[in-house]
């Protein structure tokens, strides 16, 4: 096996001559430098030969006799939040969100930390020094990649074709804007699409901003977002949201910008070859003014916006399905011009039902883009394990609860 090679948990069990559970609880404490993919671990070889050299795995045999817990893995558990979500585990460096929370963390474990210090001083075992550290050891990123800063553990789980969408929950305080809006998009999703196709300092466009769900991302995870809205309403609410939601300061480390207006009178005044990402949503077309017992119980009951505006340059308010699509994607393929060569523009879209057709608007779009020099290369289903499901069709025909949206990414091809 070559030098970077991922393992999994067996295979690693092998190579160490260890037991599978034992391998997934170095995984789990810290001691080995992995990252989780579903239900399990992968892991770099060459931390697995790193362990076998220096017999680190020597602390885990060491129980805690008031818990009958390996010691290594209290003292690493307020840790483990940053290896479960396969964030950077370089914290020293990441950005200033979770360089709080890292703080935090290590304010409330510190008696903890002192204490198992001690019990293990007692046990004769000095390694939980380096135990500790290297849980947020830096970890190299190939210097081939020219796409993002992520390692290969940290690369491979974005790669599977289905992710969770992952929100705040209506109750949340930091989600009051985003559900202004009728068709909002996480910006934790948005966040993962940003951290794979950028590195920090990029510039990412969104033609269709919304309430401002990938300026938050964007402003999270360092860097420069552009955002163009149609509505004034959204474009007030997406400045409230960027100054409520963020930490102090954040903004003006990492600048935001909204630009009202229409994306078709703004992508001409932006400067050729200067964005690293397309990340949007485009509108849903007039499928949104269907206000069907669903759209009664969730938005309308709650005082919330059942469609975008009234304006008739809004896309939402257009009618016929092949002039919505031809809009969409003159919009979309205009991007092209101030997209750099080779980089990529990511779509979040969803199918739709209208009457007794079944609309498949993410090929539609991925086909039209192809005229501009988009070539699709790949999609990922966002499963939303949280909507409710309502007995569409009962009993007489199939007619699916539509649980999930689409993520086109298409690279773009212009010579």
């Amino acid at each position: 096996m070559s030098d970077g090679e991922l393992l999994t948990v067996r295979q690693a069990s092998e190579l160490l001559g260890n037991t599978v559970q034992h391998i997934r609880l170095l995984a789990r404490t810290g001691q080995l430098k992995a990252s989780k993919l579903g239900r399990d671990w992968i892991m770099d070889r060459d931390a697995i030969m790193d362990l076998k050299t220096k017999r680190a795995t020597t602390p885990l045999i060491t129980l805690n006799k008031r818990s009958r817990k390996p010691v290594a893995e209290i003292v690493l558990e307020s840790r483990n939040e940053y290896i479960s979500e396969r964030l950077i585990p370089d914290l020293e460096r990441f950005n200033l969100t979770h360089k709080v929370k890292r703080m935090t963390l290590e304010e409330d474990s510190k008696p903890l930390v002192e204490d198992n210090t001690r019990q293990l001083e007692i046990g004769g075992i000095d390694e939980i020094a380096s135990s500790v550290e290297s849980a947020a050891a830096k970890v190299s990123v190939d210097p081939r990649n020219r796409l993002n800063e992520l390692t290969a553990t940290e690369w491979l789980p974005e790669t599977v074709s289905v992710w969770v969408q992952k929100g705040l929950g209506a109750s949340h305080p930091d989600a009051q804007i985003e559900r202004q809006h009728p068709a909002p998009f996480s910006f934790s999703d948005v966040a993962r699409l940003i951290r794979f196709f950028t590195k920090r300092n990029a510039v990412v466009l969104d033609p269709f901003v919304g309430v401002g769900s990938t300026l938050k991302a964007c402003a999270l995870h360092e860097r420069f977002g552009i955002g163009i809205e149609l509505n004034p309403r959204y474009v007030k609410l997406t400045h409230e949201r960027l100054l409520r939601e963020l930490p102090d300061n954040i903004v003006s480390n990492h600048a935001q910008k909204v630009i009202e207006g229409d994306a078709r009178d703004i992508l001409p005044q932006l400067s050729e070859n200067s964005v690293d990402l397309i990340v949007t949503s485009p509108p849903y077309g007039n499928i949104l003014h269907k206000e069907d017992h669903k759209a009664r119980r969730e938005r309308i009951a709650n005082g919330l916006d059942t469609h975008y505006s009234e304006d008739p340059r809004d896309l939402g308010n257009i009618q016929d399905y092949e002039v919505f699509l031809t809009e969409v994607s003159r919009i979309l393929g205009a991007c092209g011009r101030v997209l750099k060569s080779k980089k990529y523009m990511t779509v979040v879209v969803s199918d739709f039902r209208h009457g007794s057709k079944y609309v498949m608007f993410h090929a539609d779009l991925a086909r039209s883009l192809e005229a501009y020099d988009f070539r699709l290369r790949g999609m990922i289903v966002l499963y939303q394990r949280h909507k409710r499901v309502y007995p569409y069709g009962y009993p007489y025909s199939f007619v699916p609860n539509i649980h999930n949206q689409l993520i086109l990414v298409m690279q773009n091809e212009k010579q």
